[in-house]
Formats: C-alpha cells, structure tokens, sequence
C-alpha cells in the first residue's frame, strides 16, 4: 500500500491523489477488520479446545 502511495504522489507538490488516499484507507480498514475476525475466530477455537480437554473450569477469555 505504501509503494502504491508512492507511485502516485505527484512530483510537484508531494500529494497523493484524493482516490489513492481513499482507496487505500478502505483496504486498511478491510485488513484490519479482517485481521479482527480472524483473530477472534483463533481465540474462541482455542478456548473451545481449553473446555474440551479441562472442561468448565476454564475461564473465559472475555472475563479473564
């Protein structure tokens, strides 16, 4: 995303475009909130396996 930033500054004045700016905001928002998912989607995996093998006792993740 930088390099694409980048490249697209132009040589004048040092700005990136509005759409190259807007463009990548939504994909890191995207990254972020895929990252987000993903992680929460590890977590409650684990945590199911936690329960599993030491079963209620476990506490969960979310009351520490």
């Amino acid at each position: 995303m930088g390099g694409r930033a980048a490249d697209s500054v132009c040589e004048k004045n040092g700005v990136v475009p509005v759409e190259i700016a807007s463009a990548i905001s939504e994909e890191l928002v995207h990254v972020r909130t895929d990252f987000d998912v993903r992680f929460s989607s590890a977590v409650r995996t684990a945590f199911d396996m936690l329960v599993t093998e030491y079963g209620d006792g476990v506490r969960s993740p979310r009351t520490g």
